[in-house]
Formats: C-alpha cells, structure tokens, sequence
C-alpha cells in the first residue's frame, strides 16, 4: 500500500489530477447510479411528509408488489431516464423544502396500464361484473363517450377513500346521470343491469321481476329518488388551481375543459364536479318518499298562479313575492295537525298571521278584502259561464264548435283561480278571469245570441298599478270616514279620483290628506247630490230608518213636518253646512228655544260620559253570557249616536229614550257613578 502511494506521489502532477478526475467521476456515477436506485424504491416516497397517506394505500391494494415508478411513468428507456432524473430533482426539492411551494401531482397513463405483464389483455377480455354491473372496457377505453375520451384513470381512481386505483363510483355516476343532450339511453336503469328474476339473477333475489320485465312497466314506476344530485360545475371549484382570469373565462366551454382535464391530464371529476348519487332510500328515510310520484303536479295550479302563468288569452303577471325569489315556505308557516288522531301528521299552512309576520298588524285586512272581492268576481263569471253554456248546447249555429272552444278556454280560467286560490296571485286572478268573461263574450257573439253579460270590473283599470298590489279589490269597498260612509266605488270607478287626491306616502304610507272640508267643495256645490248620500246615518235617524235591535225608531217631528236638512244646516264654514242654534227661532219661540238647544246638547253628553265612564271602570267585570251581551248592545249603541254626532238634534225622543235604557241595563249589572 506504501508502495502503491509512493508510486502515486512519482506521478507527474497532470496525472495526478487525471487519476483523481477519474476517480471522482466514477464515484460520482456510482452515487448517482445509488440514488436512483433509492428514489424508485416507493419507501423513498414517504420521505416528503404529505406522501404518506397515498403511500399507506398503495401497501395495502393490490398494487403493493409494483413499484410507484412503474405505473407513474410509461415503458421505455426515454421514461426509464425520465424516471431517474424526476426521483433526483425530487431528492432536492425535499431537502431545499422547495415542494412546500407547490402542489403534489401525479399521474398514470393507459400506457402503463397496458404495458406488458400487466393488463395488456384488458381490452380483449369482453365483459366482467362489478357489483351488480356488466362492464365492458373495450368501448370506453376506444370510443368516445359522451363526445370524451376516456382513459383508466377516468374510472380507477388513484386514491379513494384509502384504496389505490380502485374504481370510483362516483365517476359513473357523473356520466350516467348528468343530464345532456341524447343522454336519455345511458340513464335507463336496464342500459347497466338487467332487472333481477330468477333466469339472470346469480344470487338469491326478494322480488322476481319476470312479470315487471313482461309488461314492460317502469322501474321508476316502484324505484324513485334513485338518482340524487345534478353534478353541477360551480366556478368556485375552479378557484382551488387556478387563478388566471383567462382560464376561468373558459370554464364554461365543456369540450375544452374536458379534452384539458380528463383526455390531456388525469384530474378527479369530484374536484370540478358536485357528486351525483345513485342508491336505494335508505330505510330511515322512508317517511320523506316523495309523494309526486302517484300525485303529479299536485298543487300545479298554486304555483302557476303564484308565478302568473297558465291559462288562456292572459298576460304573465307573476306575485311581487315570487319575482324576489319568495317561496311556498314564506306564508306556509303554521302547522296544522289533528290533535284527536292516533297517528298525527302535519300540514304548512297560512293564515292572517303570515302576512303581519312580515307586512305588520292590519294586514290580515287586505287578506280578507282579496278573498271577499276574488270570490265576488268568480261567482259573477261562474254565473256567466253556465249561461254561456245552457246557450250554446241547445244552439244550432254552424260556429258552435268555435264557441265550445272558447267556452272551454274560459272554464279553465275559472277552475284555475278557483283552484289554484286567488289569493296566491289576486292580480293574475283578475287578469284570468277578465280573460274568461272576454271568451265567454266571444263565445255567445259566434253564435249570434242576443245575451249581454254583466260588465267584467278589471281592477288593474281603475286603481293604479302600485296601489293595486296590495290593495287589490278596493275599488268596492266602502269605509266610515268623518262619520259618514264612504264609497270607493263612486269616487274610484265612478268619478275616476286617484288614490293621491285622498292619500299621501310623503310621511306615512297611505296617509290621509282629503280633510273634512276638502270633501265638502265637490259635495257641497251647487249640483251636489242629496244629503242622504253621504250622510246616511244621520239621514236615517231622523227619518226613523235606523235599524237597532230591540228598538223601534220613530221618525223625528221635524221630519215628519217635511222640514229639509238645509233649513238648520244653512250655515257655511270651511264648505261646511253647520246648524247654529239661532236657527231654531226661526220657527220658535226665541227665548225657549234657544235654552232648550243648549239644554238637550248637555244631557246626552252628559249620559253618553256616565255610560263611557262605566264602560272604562267596570273593563275588567266578570260577566255572564246574558249580561256580555248587553253590555255589547251598549257599545253598538254608543257608536251610532257618537257617529251622528248631533247631540240629539237629529232625533232626541230616540236619544232620549234609548241613553236610559242603556244606563237602566248597566245599573243592573253594576250601579252607574
């Protein structure tokens, strides 16, 4: 050895440095050639952290005697050189931590797959079951599918749920069951398995479908809620790979996508795609069947009058509410179930309450006025159509098959707001039905009748279209105002008054602006109507029409001595007419008369203050059923005379007489104070 290096130390210095260059280039290759061999080794994989979990899956599969490199990377020297050189640039990345930069990715070609020795066979072997499916490789692996090229990878997923290139169901799936255009052939049950009868079935069967298969029925006839999801693309999946904005403008371009992901490059549908699901209902879930299987469109004609659809010769008018994506769920928030029954179910009901939940206290109010006034009109045209149609069955004229069809259309105008409830859409009801009284119309002109029906009131004519949503019908509806009735119908519909010239939203919504005064400078002019238009009670107290019960009105003297109402309401202020006590010496004596006017105002507002003091004290009084109902005769009592307003002017013998008897009633119940 001694010699050896003396020997060495003889060398000139060039050959020194040729035999340490060769030295070391040798070493070199034999420390390459060494970690090469280390980095194929699939151990060497879980030197970086994150590999474990696929590593732990490949040990346990039936893979685990075939080396990550070999199904990694396709046959041949050029791979084999790639192999080796990615395992080195691997070696590094880990110790220089440069791989905590970016994601891991792998993939397996059909190459590798088919490569000899392992399943080059595969395309030739025909069809093989898996679970309950006879699944032939040939023609997804050599025609495309669904316009897709499909590779081994599409289907045998590199990591599913801890298993190593098992099959994912879930890519199925996605393929049978997204909906697409010609896809109905892939989404029959019987293009994937036969249904079971003892002839096909290799195992033991609770139904023989020979009968089923014979006739021919359905399987979703019995089988429903087999297929769950719809395996949308939201663009949020995009997100977690890319983030250039001129990938993402393309996500939408499904042969791109598909030919970069699945053909070009191994990536999960389940990273792109929500999962669809195909299954038998669990046991559990029993109780949420759906119903829509026997019951079909149940309840269509609530929605289509909810979404203002349906019917014939009518414009669309959806409900405000379905327009901002409210649903049944909104109003449908009561249950309702049968308490007496041994086995309870429930129903989502509405009532007034679902409306202030939201709306606030008083509108149950318009609920009600929308079914009064929808019902109103469905009976006018349940009317016209049963005249329309005795007419037109005994007719003999040539268009009667023309008049029949608009009949016909009209009936399911009716039946529509009938069934489907008016008040799921009131403004798409009056559209309808203004459609049905139109062909009804049209039906009778065909065959020459002579009938006129009844005029049809389309609300949206006479109250304006932001009014009209919400205060549909009002047109017709009558209200006490000053303490008079007031019509809606003479002053919207007969005179044409927008709502404005009576209400204001300036500060509150609907506000009423129309004072006392400002009605008078129409119904007060010279080519007014009578008094008793407007003032009705009044009117009917003084002429003994007032209908109390229990109580007999005599009209009053004045009335009865044909004595006007302008002979003492023939003082004008603020276009009012007010009586003035000095009036009545007109007539009387001047001194009496003028005393006894003063006399009679403070003994009814005397009785009336007695009556409501004990109204207000005795509130809370324990009462039986006889005593509840006078006391409520009382309060109807004290309303009408308030509402007059006259003191007793307009009638005192009744107000005399009927403030006794009302104080006589409650000092029974509890002495007066």
């Amino acid at each position: 050895m001694l010699k050896k290096l003396f020997t060495f130390k003889k060398l000139s210095k060039k050959k020194k440095i040729l035999v340490i260059s060769l030295i070391s280039f040798f070493g070199v290759l034999i420390l390459l050639a060494l970690s090469a061999e280390f980095t194929s080794r699939p151990k060497f994989c879980t030197t970086c952290h994150y590999m474990q979990s696929f590593y732990d899956s490949w040990a346990t599969s039936s893979h685990k005697d075939v080396k990550c490199v070999t199904c990694h990377y396709e046959p041949g020297f050029k791979s084999a050189l790639e192999t080796k050189t990615v395992g080195l640039v691997h070696l590094v990345t880990y110790v220089t931590e440069f791989y905590k930069r970016s994601k891991p990715t792998a993939e397996v070609s059909d190459a590798s797959c088919l490569r000899s020795g392992c399943h080059e066979k595969r395309l030739l072997s025909g069809k093989e079951k898996f679970k309950r499916v006879y699944f032939d490789h040939e023609p997804h692996l050599t025609e495309m599918r669904r316009g897709k090229r499909l590779r081994c990878t599409s289907c045998h997923s590199q990591m599913v749920m801890g298993d190593h290139m098992k099959v994912t169901e879930s890519t199925c799936f996605l393929c049978h069951f997204k909906s697409g255009p010609g896809d109905q052939k892939i989404h029959n049950c019987t293009f994937c398995h036969d249904a079971p009868t003892k002839e096909n079935s290799e195992e033991d069967i609770i139904y023989d479908h020979t009968n089923v298969v014979e006739k021919n029925i359905a399987c979703e006839r019995c089988h429903s809620e087999m297929v769950v999801g719809d395996g949308a693309v939201p663009l949020e999946n995009c997100y977690n790979c890319h983030m250039e904005q001129e990938r993402l403008d393309r996500h939408k371009e499904t042969s791109f996508m598909h030919q970069t992901h699945i053909t070009d490059h191994k990536i999960e549908c389940q990273q792109c795609h929500t999962a669809i699901q195909h299954k038998l209902p669990e046991k559990e879930e029993l109780h949420l069947l759906d119903c829509s299987g026997c019951h079909v469109e149940s309840h269509k004609a609530q929605i289509d009058m909810f979404k203002g659809t349906g019917g014939y010769d009518a414009h669309v008018v959806p409900n405000p509410m379905f327009v901002h994506s409210i649903t049944c769920k909104g109003c449908h928030i009561f249950h309702s179930d049968n308490k007496d029954a041994k086995i309870n179910g429930e129903t989502l009901k509405a009532n007034k309450e679902s409306c202030e939940s939201c709306h606030g206290k008083g509108f149950a109010k318009l609920l009600n006025q929308w079914k009064q006034v929808s019902q109103n009109k469905l009976n006018q045209l349940e009317k016209s159509y049963h005249l329309a149609a005795d007419e037109i069955s005994v007719t003999s004229s040539a268009k009667k098959y023309k008049a029949k069809k608009l009949l016909a259309e009209a009936r399911y105008n009716i039946d529509l707001v009938d069934i489907g409830k008016s008040v799921h859409n009131v403004q798409f009801a009056d559209e309808l039905l203004r459609a049905a009284h139109k062909n009804i119309s049209s039906a009778l002109k065909k065959i020459s009748s002579k009938t006129l029906l009844k005029p049809y009131q389309e609300t949206s004519k006479v109250v304006p279209a932001e009014c009209n949503t919400c205060h549909f019908g009002i047109e017709v509806q009558s209200k006490s105002l000053y303490g008079l009735e007031f019509s809606h119908q003479n002053h919207v519909v007969g005179r044409e008054q927008e709502c404005k010239q009576c209400h204001s939203n300036d500060r509150k919504h609907g506000e009423l602006i129309m004072t006392k005064s400002k009605c008078a400078t129409c119904h007060h002019s010279e080519d007014t109507e009578k008094c008793s238009s407007c003032h009705k009670l009044q009117n009917s107290l003084y002429t003994g029409s007032l209908k109390v019960q229990n109580y007999k009105i005599e009209p009053d003297v004045m009335y009865e001595a044909e004595v006007e109402c302008i002979s003492c309401h023939n003082y004008e202020s603020n276009n009012s007419l007010i009586p003035l006590k000095e009036n009545c010496t007109e007539c009387h004596d001047e001194e009496e008369y003028l005393n006894k006017f003063d006399s009679w105002r403070e003994k009814t507002n005397n009785s009336i203050a007695r009556i409501d003091n004990w109204l207000k004290i005795n509130k809370k009084l324990e009462l039986t059923e006889e005593q509840k109902s006078q006391v409520e005769l009382v309060k109807e009592i004290l309303s009408v005379l308030k509402t007059d307003d006259s003191k007793g002017a307009h009638n005192f013998n009744f107000y005399v007489s009927v403030l006794e008897d009302c104080q006589t009633q409650l000092n029974k119940i509890q002495p007066l104070k």
